[in-house]
């Protein structure tokens, strides 16, 4: 997780919050925001505020003889069909507290 490590102005513009169920990062999970007037405690909604960018994207990496050969990836948020909700309940200088929920579609299939 980061939100503008060392941020230039108190004012935390972005927020990206990442994971994965597995330390070999065969699959992962990954949020991301931006919006003009920063971050704060509340609830954001993907495709709301029109200087809010929110997505989440969740990936399956496939590997073969120890290396990637293909990366499936599902978007919320930021594809027609998808949507994508966060909610911070905390944001101090000691990292992001909150939720999510959302519909990921699958990036180029159906």
């Amino acid at each position: 997780m980061n939100a503008n490590d060392k941020p230039a102005t108190d004012t935390v513009h972005f927020v990206v919050i990442g994971g994965w169920e597995k330390q070999d990062m065969i699959t992962g999970f990954g949020i991301d925001m931006q919006i003009t007037e920063g971050a704060k405690e509340a609830t954001y909604r993907s495709g709301g505020a029109s200087d809010l960018l929110l997505a989440g994207k969740y990936y399956i990496q496939e590997m073969k003889d120890g290396k990637f050969v293909v990366t499936t990836v599902f978007n919320g948020g930021d594809m027609d069909g998808s949507n994508f909700v966060l909610t911070i309940t905390s944001l101090t200088k000691w990292g992001v507290k909150g939720t999510f929920s959302g519909k990921l579609k699958l990036v180029g299939g159906d």
